[in-house]
């Protein structure tokens, strides 16, 4: 466990090596380490109101955060000096609009999403490292389903790999569904997973690509976090199809996975879990407390983030 000095809830992570992350959190506040064990943690003055999800950091003095909420509430911030101050870089302007998670190809490259407006997925990129933002009118994006939606749980609803590659996952609807783009978001794809909607709660809440075929999706119920299972799928070919390849599936909601080298740990509010085997079997991760909704490695070194301020380092403990 890492002392965090606050008390607001982490929902978004973004390791960049084993020294430098950065945290997004409620009320306004962010995080940022740049030693790999002591934690910095602030509220942007005018932005305790808001709620940060999603972040990108591209080294100790370089990142973007993601405000999520209806209409102006949805803000892009940026800051170019370790967070002693940050600037506002984008703010949602259409009121049906509801921003969920941002992601970055490369330092220039980057992209947010919305909920479905009038049936249709609202998508701004930027080619400047979050400077600039515009609206991605996309050619081909399928047709949302009645009340599907994304899961800002964890700022990894959306997922990008290589140069071009993107996914997006959804909920809320009869079934929950990826969406997937090859070509930095002009064309779309989608494709329904297994794991359970039905339920404006459900879905799946979480994405991380390791290359662009091999990939994992995590969900559940987020009004019963402590039960159910079926919430892990895998896909070898880039989202074309996801299959369960599990039998027996870790019990609760999970929001974020991540690979880390030949394994795969899984987080959630009730429980944390890792698999040696590509998802097949699964292992209760010791010492891992309840509560962390988030996480994100780089090589070996790994961080996960929660509620009240909980921030965990992953150790291995087999060497």
């Amino acid at each position: 466990m890492q002392p965090s000095g606050t008390t607001a809830q982490f929902r978004g992570i973004s390791v960049v090596d084993e020294k430098v992350a950065w945290l997004a959190g409620s009320m306004g506040t962010y995080g940022r380490m740049v030693d790999g064990s002591n934690w910095f943690c602030a509220q942007i003055p005018g932005a305790e109101k808001l709620m940060f999800r999603s972040v990108v950091g591209f080294d100790s003095n370089h990142a973007v955060l993601l405000a999520i909420g209806p209409g102006e509430q949805s803000k892009i911030f940026a800051t170019s000096d370790g967070g002693l101050s940050w600037t506002i870089r984008w703010s949602n302007e259409d009121p049906k609009a509801f921003y969920d998670s941002i992601a970055f190809w490369d330092r220039g490259h980057g992209i947010a999403f919305s909920d479905p407006v009038d049936k249709r997925i609202p998508l701004v990129v930027t080619q400047d490292g979050g400077l600039t933002w515009q609206r991605l009118r996309s050619v081909s994006m399928p047709a949302a389903l009645k009340d599907e939606g994304a899961f800002s749980a964890s700022g990894t609803c959306i997922a990008v790999s290589g140069k071009s590659d993107v996914w997006i996952a959804t909920g809320g609807a009869a079934v929950s569904r990826v969406f997937h783009s090859r070509d930095r978001a002009l064309n779309w794809t989608v494709c329904e997973t297994p794991i359970p909607g039905g339920k404006p709660t459900a879905g799946v809440f979480g994405l991380r690509f390791s290359g662009n075929k091999r990939g994992i999706a995590v969900g559940g119920d987020y009004k019963v976090p402590k039960t159910g299972g079926r919430q892990i799928a895998i896909t070898d070919n880039g989202g074309l199809s996801w299959r369960f390849v599990s039998k027996v599936f870790p019990v609760g909601l999970r929001e974020a996975a991540s690979y880390v080298g030949s394994q795969i740990v899984v987080v959630g509010p009730s429980g944390s879990d890792s698999s040696a085997d590509g998802g097949k079997s699964w292992t209760a991760l010791s010492g891992t407390p309840d509560g962390l909704h988030t996480c994100d490695f780089f090589g070996p070194f790994g961080w996960a983030a929660g509620d009240s301020g909980l921030i965990a380092k992953w150790v291995r403990t087999d060497h």
